[in-house]
């Protein structure tokens, strides 16, 4: 019997467009059975009423999602829970979250800020900044969840909503965005692709708006650091150059993990190779931290199969007598031996 009905949840769980009807009936016999339920067939079911569930919320189909909810079989995640919540109280729905809400309560689980990270991610971008205001007072209100808390749901968001008024080209309204989250947060949002899609228009102006709420949020220092961030991932090496000869800057160890994880992940060589010519000089940045871009660095040449910028890079350190740590060493004494091995195989 649990084979069968197992074979029936799998195929329910896969059906698209996702039939509640079916969702729903096979809750209800499941939860009504008087058979105790094996764990496979209990999982499944879970997995069922999530896949669902999730859906109905992704369509705003309340109705179906009060229904699901009422028969839904074990305790679904936090994360879940607080979406539904949110989204009942942005559409209105405040007497249906507060039920919700008394549920989350009773099951004792821990809101984390992973789960509220994915709540923003959740949520869609259609709402205003009065509405995530009021969301954030309600919730505020229910489970006594700080500002900074808050924030993991709103930022997401926000940032969603930033990124289409930059691909709408709407950038004053981006800029404004930003101004209010600034204001709110006292954290920037955005700076790096509103600023790159400014210098991309040639819009001075709107770079210049970037840089002042950068500034004002987290000090003229690290304004400086991301426009020249920006201007070396944008193809501007010699503007960003300047900007990071200004006198006295500096960039943290945590600032340069940052923009080595960035230039990193969006397969930069260039950029990080930009940084270590500009940030070498002058005491700006850490050797332990300059010696860890040099690592990434190195690795994406060698993934590229580029010895000669490998070399390249081997000369600008011997020429500014840069101090090199063992696992950077090692990486040129490679090289050394590969160019000889392949010097000798010519020979022969």
């Amino acid at each position: 019997m649990d084979a069968i009905q197992e074979v029936i949840l799998k195929k329910i769980a896969t059906e698209k467009p996702i039939n509640f009807v079916h969702v729903d009936r096979h809750l209800q016999l499941i939860k009504g059975s008087a058979t105790r339920q094996s764990p496979r067939v209990f999982d499944l079911a879970n997995q069922m009423f999530s896949t669902a569930f999730s859906a109905a919320l992704d369509e705003k189909n309340f109705d179906v999602a009060q229904k699901l909810w009422k028969d839904r079989i074990g305790s679904p995640s936090v994360d879940t829970s607080l979406t539904y919540i949110s989204l009942l109280v942005l559409s209105g729905r405040r007497e249906e979250a507060d039920a919700v809400c008394e549920d989350l309560r009773t099951s004792a689980k821990t809101i984390t800020p992973a789960a509220l990270q994915t709540v923003g991610d959740r949520l869609g971008e259609e709402w205003t900044m009065d509405e995530m205001r009021q969301l954030s007072q309600y919730l505020q209100e229910k489970y006594n969840l700080d500002t900074q808390q808050m924030l993991r749901i709103i930022t997401g968001v926000r940032r969603r909503q930033l990124e289409r008024l930059i691909e709408a080209e709407q950038l004053e309204e981006a800029l404004q965005l930003m101004v209010e989250h600034t204001v709110e947060s006292n954290s920037a949002l955005g700076q790096y692709q509103l600023a790159a899609a400014a210098i991309r228009r040639g819009n001075m102006g709107i770079l210049k708006g970037v840089f002042d709420v950068v500034k004002r949020a987290h000090g003229k220092e690290v304004a400086f650091l991301d426009l020249a961030m920006v201007l070396l991932e944008e193809g501007h090496a010699d503007r960003a150059f300047k900007l990071l000869e200004t006198p006295q800057l500096k960039i943290s160890q945590g600032k340069l993990d940052y923009f080595i994880r960035r230039a990193t992940e969006n397969n930069r060589p260039d950029v990080l190779r930009g940084l270590f010519t500009s940030l070498s000089q002058q005491d700006r940045a850490s050797t332990v931290a300059l010696n860890r871009l040099l690592v990434q660095l190195s690795r994406m040449y060698y993934k590229a199969n580029d010895l000669a910028q490998l070399e390249s890079l081997e000369a600008e350190i011997e020429r500014i007598s840069f101090p090199l740590e063992q696992q950077m060493r090692i990486v040129f004494e490679n090289i050394r031996r590969k160019r000889l091995e392949a010097n000798d195989c010519k020979s022969v």
